[in-house]
């Protein structure tokens, strides 16, 4: 059955909509800023490069959109709202006290079950085997100023 909302047809590009001005608007403050060069990066490149992303991302997506019929949206998963939620408020709150290790943890455990079918035991592999590649990666390959345990 093709979407059908009486209200609003609209509706089901605000997602792309959205990302578009989110591009645009990174795009205009990272345009401020001098770019620099490749070997020589200044404060606008980064910026720059994820607005542009942002802009393919949200034009291929609103094209997508407008090729396909799609069903009317479905239920809203709030088990996995909540669980992801729960996983970035947890990173924050526990990266600066307990580190990098006790806070990635936490993090992917809990993003880990937003699904009902995740089992214990892989998760904690799963997350063991992150909570590795983090340390490894921001503390030891890039230095990152990070306690890994602990405040540092």
């Amino acid at each position: 059955m093709p979407f059908q909302n009486a209200h609003a047809p609209w509706e089901r590009h605000l997602g792309s909509i959205a990302l578009l001005v989110c591009a645009i608007s990174v795009l205009a403050i990272g345009w401020s800023y001098p770019a620099g060069s490749i070997t020589q990066m200044g404060p606008g490149f980064f910026p720059r490069i994820i607005g542009f992303l942002l802009l393919g991302f949200g034009t291929l997506s609103l094209i997508s959109e407008f090729k396909t019929t799609s069903e009317a949206p479905g239920r809203v998963h709030w088990r996995n709202i909540g669980f992801t939620a729960a996983s970035v408020l947890a990173f924050a709150g526990l990266i600066d006290k307990g580190g990098l290790v006790p806070a990635t943890f936490v993090a992917v455990m809990l993003s880990k079950f937003a699904d009902r079918d995740a089992r214990p035991l892989d998760a904690a592999i799963y997350t063991s085997l992150v909570c590795l590649g983090a340390w490894l990666l921001f503390i030891q390959i890039l230095g990152l100023p990070l306690a890994a345990f602990g405040r540092g």
